[in-house]
């Protein structure tokens, strides 16, 4: 998994506006149904790398994950992770972790 990065400590009100300007109505609710998040960390690649980006994040810490539309969704997309600043730094962790993990890749070569 390959994935590009921006980590947000205490976003503005109108960076979070931004944020949510771009995100579909039913996500921008949730979103809204929360406490204003402590940071957002935003993540972009492949398809398929974001979603499983997007699940890793929630199983290990307690963020949410949004879908940030806009950009190429054929190719790759934007997820937003929001959250606690501790919250939403575990979760990049973990997803670097998993970025770096070689023996999952070598499980998936194994598989094909």
């Amino acid at each position: 998994m390959k994935v590009k990065y921006q980590f947000i400590s205490k976003p503005d009100k109108k960076t979070l506006a931004l944020v949510k300007g771009k995100m579909r109505a039913d996500m921008r609710k949730a979103l809204e149904a929360e406490e204003d998040p402590g940071a957002i960390l935003l993540v972009q690649g492949t398809i398929p790398d974001m979603v499983y980006a997007a699940d890793v994040a929630v199983k290990t810490s307690d963020v949410m994950s949004f879908e940030v539309v806009g950009n190429c969704p054929q190719s790759f997309i934007t997820i937003a992770i929001t959250g606690k600043i501790r919250s939403v730094q575990t979760a990049l962790k973990a997803i670097l972790a998993e970025e770096n993990n070689e023996r999952r890749n070598e499980v998936l070569s194994d598989l094909v």
